[in-house]
């Protein structure tokens, strides 16, 4: 039996003119003793993230192949919402607890999505 090809037509949407979205990928090396701790650290950050105007994800992440690693993945409205995150003041408690854990240098890279 031979094999034809359907085509599905939706309805056609209008192309979206949406402000650039903000993307963080951060990863810290965490000191496997200090892997609990770490890990409350990050718990409360992202608790205290998630009711800041202007985020739309904000998740830490650990690769099951290395758990002393973490992996933060964050999505924000514009370069403002990121700037009110920055100089948060939970920012400030976070950066200064999770010094004590890091195992070595923490990696950023930024990317603007429109």
């Amino acid at each position: 039996m031979p094999c034809t090809e359907s085509k599905r037509q939706g309805p056609q949407r209008e192309p979206r003119q949406e402000e650039p979205v903000i993307i963080l990928a951060v990863t810290l090396p965490i000191k496997p003793e200090l892997r609990e701790e770490a890990k409350a650290i990050a718990l409360q950050m992202t608790a205290e993230t998630h009711k800041e105007p202007g985020v739309l994800r904000y998740t830490f992440h650990s690769p099951l192949d290395d758990p002393n690693t973490f992996f933060v993945y964050e999505e924000w409205k514009d370069q403002d919402a990121l700037d009110y995150h920055n100089n948060s003041e939970h920012m400030k408690v976070f950066q200064a607890a999770i010094a004590g854990v890091l195992n070595g240098d923490v990696s950023l890279q930024k990317y603007e999505v429109a």
